[in-house]
């Protein structure tokens, strides 16, 4: 509840005031305190200004003042405590509840904002040694000292102009939300460069704190950092961490208290040259006539933006209502460029650079030359223009012969395991329908899916040492020239390798690519990188039909993949979006041999997802599946086999009659049912690739999550042996290829309607991705029925 919301007449205590400093110390010194009591006495014929008594004085404020103001009123603290709050000391209800802090986690990409928010929220949110692992704002809330901290871990942005989704987000944020203290997370690796966005947080006139995060990696280049100096030089608080080793973390939140409990006023700013302040000045002077901005956000923020020529605050400047702002804007552009013959905006980059030269300067020293040869070595070999690229092939081999080879051996035991337990609960349930559901429906379902949980694994065991040690960044700076050639980013390669693990997160991280139609084009492409949950697809059908080529069919599969990607990109540069692309600008971040915990971490925490998705949509999606699968109960023919099977159990003890009858009554069961009907009718099309309805059925199914295809398979098939008489070899081959490319699963498609904001795209990747495995489908199958 804000000052804004009151009625006349309604009282309410101060909770906090939110915004620059300057604008909250300003509201403070006219008696707007923590604590202090403020009654609405009257609103202005339109409603606005508001007038306010508060400390025995009448004080007039704007609405757009007013909605900074957090409060509470007496009725909400009754409320919210649930006590009687006439025998409460209301001033101490008041004081607990200002006591909550938010706090924005702020920084460069691969700066360890990430890690530092996991281990003061208890969070598990995934970390990489790369750019765009966080695409989205996360929150975790702690208890400290009395105090209830609620932080915000914000996604990785160089600056605070808005080229990316990433940056466009955290600018809004910073402006909308206005935290309570801002962290600026600065790898210490790179702190000239990180700085740059510290100089433009400074801007805002938050209240903040500099945490320069991997100290120890600045350390072991033998630099010494005088800390006490650079705060002298920033005027802000500057705590050295190592957040993977939770070291300096206790100092950092302590900060956060005293740096929102201040009452300090010192302004920290990069001073430009005086006929730039000049500019600045007046335009502040013009911004508070025109009500151009909210009081709450920087005045000197919004000046330099403009001066900057930011394209989001000039749209706004265009309109009439703003005319006189706009004039005094583009003269002093005019002047600008012209004193300094240069464009205005690269004019504040090199200051702000200037700036921070200068102060580390004269706080930054090396006792010993920054001896990073080893690194240089292996950059020279891992991204050579000839053995690059045939290294990392050599590292996705050894990635795809791992995952199935070897973990074909631990998925036979899950196999067992389930088995086994399908047998044990046979054995003890009595015959009702429910023993069926239980059994062939939901551990059927469930277990033929949870067996490739070691496959899924060692997977992810190789994408997190390639994301953590900082190789597949070196991939994409290898294949951006391969990648312009198909008319996509360098950078585009990190979406597409994390397409290996998973659609949804890869598709989100799309937003590193600054150009619209690179990022487009990049979403759309996504879905043909096999995802984890089509390993289950591979492994499944190659066991049955191609045990011997188990080493490298999916590595072929995975690679047609990527080619089919590849031809796709080209045609929609060519046909459907715009030619230019943004050139190759990425950080290419220093190597880092990753603990074996953070590994395991990482690790499981893909795996955990798996489990998950395994114990809510496949669980339930089994269930279903069963159902359409197994009703109605009965026909004619089926009442036939049941009588048969009677009179069999009570005349004879022929077990291998009785358990073929019983085949055939869950045959022909399956064969009319719902399930079946509806794949039936869908068999004409499917014909030329040799599908029956029991594989055109397990595809439906697959179109809500790719896993439910075996699941499927498993529960309307008797046995895995039963593929072989539903499908030919050629088939099978086909299949592996339909599975790959056709359309994805609904939890991708939700995602790319979401990141390119039109449902068109999302049903657009429905047809063409569904089109194109028709036809490769069809291609295989033609060409294995030649060679078999």
């Amino acid at each position: 509840m804000t000052l804004n919301d009151l009625d006349i007449g309604q009282s309410g205590y101060i909770v906090k005031i939110k915004g620059n400093e300057t604008f909250r110390h300003r509201l403070m010194e006219m008696g707007f305190k923590t604590n202090e009591n403020v009654t609405l006495l009257h609103k202005a014929p339109l409603n606005d200004p508001l007038l306010f008594q508060v400390m025995g004085s009448k004080v007039s404020l704007r609405r757009s003042e007013a909605i900074n103001i957090e409060i509470t009123t007496e009725e909400e603290l009754q409320e919210s405590e649930n006590i009687d709050i006439l025998s409460t000391n209301i001033q101490h209800l008041i004081t607990k509840k200002s006591k909550n802090i938010e706090v924005a986690l702020i920084g460069n990409p691969n700066s360890g904002k990430t890690t530092i928010f996991n281990y003061v929220s208890h969070a598990h949110e995934h970390v990489g040694n790369y750019a765009g692992v966080t695409v989205d704002a996360k929150s975790g809330t702690i208890e400290f000292k009395d105090y209830k901290i609620t932080f915000v871990d914000l996604p990785g942005t160089y600056s605070l102009q808005v080229f990316s989704p990433e940056e466009a987000f955290v600018r809004h944020y910073l402006l909308k939300k206005m935290p309570d203290v801002i962290i600026n997370v600065i790898d210490a690796s790179n702190i000239e460069r990180n700085m740059f966005l510290t100089t433009q947080l400074m801007e805002l006139d938050y209240p903040m704190i500099i945490a320069i995060n991997m100290y120890d990696e600045l350390t072991k280049k033998g630099a010494k950092l005088n800390i006490d100096k650079l705060e002298e030089m920033f005027k802000i608080p500057i705590i050295p961490t190592i957040g993977i080793k939770n070291k300096g973390i206790d100092k950092l939140l302590s900060a956060v208290i005293d740096r929102y409990e201040s009452t300090l006023t010192v302004k920290s700013v990069v001073h430009f040259p005086l006929p730039v302040e000049a500019c600045i000045e007046k335009i502040e002077n013009e911004i508070a006539k025109t009500n151009f901005t909210k009081s709450a956000i920087s005045q000197r923020f919004v000046a330099i933006k403009l001066l900057e020529k930011d394209p989001e605050f000039h749209r706004f400047l265009k309109r009439n209502e703003y005319a006189s702002l706009n004039n005094v804007v583009d003269k002093c552009i005019e002047n600008i460029e012209k004193q300094y013959n240069r464009p205005s905006e690269f004019l504040f980059t090199d200051v702000r650079y200037g700036f921070i030269k200068g102060a580390l300067k004269e706080t930054l020293s090396y006792s010993k030359e920054d001896a990073d040869q080893s690194i240089d070595k292996l950059d020279k070999i891992l991204t050579h223009k000839i053995w690059g690229i045939p290294i990392f092939l050599a590292f996705l081999y050894v990635m795809f012969f791992s995952t199935f080879y070897l973990g074909s051996y631990l998925q036979n035991w899950m196999e067992s395991g389930v088995d086994w337990f399908k047998v044990f609960l046979s054995g003890f349930l009595p015959a009702s329908l429910f023993k069926n559901l239980l059994i062939d429906g939901v551990i059927t379902g469930i277990g033929s899916v949870l067996v490739f949980l070691p496959n899924i694994m060692i997977l992810f065991l190789f994408i997190a040492f390639m994301e953590d040690t900082g190789y597949l960044s070196r991939v994409a700076f290898l294949m951006d020239k391969l990648m312009h050639r198909i008319g996509l980013h360098g950078k585009s390669f990190i979406p597409m390798i994390m397409g290996f693990g998973c659609n949804v997160p890869a598709i989100m991280s799309a937003r590193i690519l600054e150009n619209p139609s690179d990022r487009k084009i990049t979403i759309l492409i996504n879905p043909f990188f096999s995802c984890n949950a089509k390993l289950t697809i591979y492994v499944f059908i190659i066991n049955i039909f191609f045990p011997n080529s188990l080493a490298y069919m999916p590595f072929i599969l995975y690679l047609t993949g990527v080619l089919i990607a590849a031809i796709v990109a080209i045609l929609f540069r060519k046909f459907l979006f715009a030619k230019e692309s943004s050139p190759f600008v990425m950080e290419l971040p220093p190597y880092r041999m990753p603990t074996f915990n953070a590994i395991i971490k990482h690790m499981w925490f893909r795996a955990s997802m798996y489990l998950k998705k395994i114990g809510t949509t496949i669980f339930i999606a089994s269930i279903v599946i069963w159902f359409l699968s197994h009703f109605p109960l009965d026909n004619d023919n089926t009442r036939l086999i049941e009588t048969q099977i009677a009179r069999i159990t009570e005349t004879e003890t022929n077990t291998a009659l009785l358990d073929s009858l019983h085949t055939q009554l869950v045959y022909e069961r399956i064969s009319n049912s719902y399930l079946a009907k509806i794949s039936m009718f869908l068999e004409p099309i499917f014909k030329p690739l040799g599908y029956e309805w029991h594989v055109i059925s397990a595809l439906i199914s697959g179109s809500v999550a790719k896993e439910l295809v075996v699941s499927t398979l498993s529960i309307v098939l008797p046995n895995r042996g039963a593929m072989a008489n539903i499908l030919s070899p050629p088939s099978a081959a086909g299949l592996l290829f339909f599975a790959l490319l056709y359309c994805p699963c609904i939890a991708t498609l939700s995602t790319i309607k979401k990141e390119t904001g039109s449902v068109w795209w999302a049903m657009f990747t429905v047809v063409y991705t569904t089109i194109i495995a028709y036809g490769v489908a069809l291609l295989v199958k033609s060409i294995f029925t030649l060679i078999l």
